[in-house]
């Protein structure tokens, strides 16, 4: 494989914010259609919060997400809710909408030959600037509303390998994965 075959190292970190936008795009606009972005966001520290990660030994990213509990509360699929796990359950739609978004990504960096093996979701009280404040660090946050309500996410990417480049893969315009279809309350 020539250069000119692999994204270069300068070019990796705008790749990984396009791909995490598209990704968003594509991940909340598949839990629900009405979610649109905005630029800002001014969430409670006591809203739902948390964090996933994966990586291997070249690059590892994780993801912050921070969701108002009445957002879960309407993209959570349709089932029998009952009032004494109601918590319980938005934490687990919360732990699962946060595993589906870093999944796109990985799964579309497997195109880019970077296998990144996951973590499991956590939820977490720390603030997000707390887990975001290395020096080696790159930062995209994006913020979707609905209903008046704001969802915050965040990916931090860290590069373990100075010289790190991806595969270069057209993709432009695949579509991304077939999404199963979710019945919402």
């Amino acid at each position: 494989m020539t250069v000119g075959d692999r994204i270069p190292f300068e070019e990796v970190i705008p790749y990984l914010r396009s791909l995490f936008e598209t990704a968003c795009g594509k991940e909340f606009e598949s839990i629900h259609s009405a979610f649109i972005e905005v630029q800002e966001c001014h969430l409670q520290p006591t809203d739902p919060s948390v964090y996933i990660s994966a990586g291997n030994d070249h690059l590892k990213i994780t993801l912050l997400m921070r969701v108002p509990h009445a957002i879960l509360h309407n993209t959570l699929p349709a089932m029998e809710v009952y009032a004494a796990m109601e918590d319980e359950i938005l934490e687990d739609w919360l732990l699962e909408m946060s595993n589906r978004l870093l999944c796109r990504i990985k799964n579309k960096l497997l195109d880019h030959d970077c296998n990144l093996k996951m973590g499991l979701p956590k939820a977490t009280n720390v603030k997000i600037r707390a887990l975001f404040d290395a020096q080696t660090t790159a930062l995209c946050s994006r913020y979707f509303m609905l209903d008046s309500k704001v969802l915050e996410s965040h990916l931090r990417v860290d590069i373990l390998e100075p010289d790190f480049t991806l595969s270069r893969f057209e993709d432009e315009d695949e579509e991304w994965f077939p999404e199963s279809e979710l019945q919402h309350l």
